[in-house]
């Protein structure tokens, strides 16, 4: 499981579709939304969150600003440590929000920063002293026509061999570099880490390629039940994830009119229908739960016999 195993092993999440929904990246001190009770689920890790992007307006996504604010102000803790929101630009919901939230907490001790982005809007995650840049990039969900949605995804600047050398030998590439020096072999790419639908239809293919993890709204089981276009069901992620070659997938925003049974159930069918290889866990309530089968605990161990 790899590089999608450790960045399960960082987060923080919760997601109950139509109440909370949200998601704490430790070692990059990201929140993605901020559902309600955000503040109190987190506890200890709620001054860890530099950076809070928000997908959209819908309360639960933002409703825990307020409480994450004040608890952030007034239990012990880095009281003073600067604060970013992200929110979507040409959002009339979350304007208001913004303005309701400045004039009841007119005082809070630390810095708040708001920054109205739109799709494509670039934050720098790491210092800029540091070799491999990392980067919070945010992109257009399919979610609710009206007011526009965010997705987000973590990006880092990568090198790899360039194309025109790629058939050539250890021992040539070698010889090269050694006459015209690495930098000419080589070119640099963005390599997707994380990718954040927020609610949203299937995300292009193109925005999740080669993504070590996918965390992406999967709130119906099966086709039949969709109400909306502004959702996506288990197997659309799936196929999504195996067409782009998604390295792990967390399903998040499942409907409750499901219950874990039939989750259980369901999806590790439709990981055998789709053929997706990669380790599958589904976010319910404030807990993980894988459901690959070749990813379970009894299935690593005979693996290894």
């Amino acid at each position: 499981m790899g590089l999608a195993q450790r960045l399960v092993d960082m987060m923080e999440g919760y997601s109950k579709a139509l109440y909370s929904s949200f998601y704490l990246f430790r070692n990059y001190d990201l929140l993605l939304d901020c559902g309600e009770g955000c503040a109190a689920r987190l506890d200890r890790h709620q001054f860890r969150a530099r950076w809070i992007g928000i997908s959209h307006y819908h309360h639960d996504h933002s409703g825990g600003l307020k409480g994450l604010f004040l608890a952030r102000a007034y239990t012990k803790g880095s009281n003073d440590r600067p604060l970013t929101v992200l929110y979507p630009d040409g959002s009339p919901s979350m304007n208001r929000l913004r303005a309701w939230l400045e004039r009841d907490l007119p005082r809070l001790p630390f810095p708040l920063e708001w920054i109205a982005v739109q799709p494509g809007y670039r934050l720098r995650l790491t210092p800029s002293e540091t070799r491999v840049p990392i980067v919070l990039q945010a992109l257009d969900a399919r979610h609710f026509a009206r007011e526009r949605c965010l997705g987000y995804k973590i990006v880092e600047t990568r090198k790899r061999l360039k194309p025109a050398f790629a058939a050539l030998t250890h021992q040539d590439i070698a010889h090269l570099a050694r006459t015209k020096g690495k930098d000419a072999l080589t070119e640099q790419f963005e390599k997707n880490i994380l990718v954040y639908s927020g609610d949203s239809a299937p995300l292009r293919d193109e925005i999740v390629q080669g993504a070590d993890l996918l965390l992406h709204d999967a709130t119906f089981l099966s086709e039949k039940d969709r109400e909306e276009p502004g959702h996506a069901s288990v197997e659309q992620v799936l196929a999504l994830s195996t067409r782009a070659q998604v390295g792990g997938v967390v399903l998040i925003h499942i409907s409750h009119r499901y219950n874990l049974r039939a989750v259980r159930k369901r999806v590790p069918q439709l990981i055998a229908k789709t053929g997706y290889s990669g380790p599958v866990w589904v976010q319910w309530l404030d807990r993980r739960e894988l459901l690959s089968p070749d990813f379970s605990p009894a299935s690593v161990a005979r693996q290894k016999k």
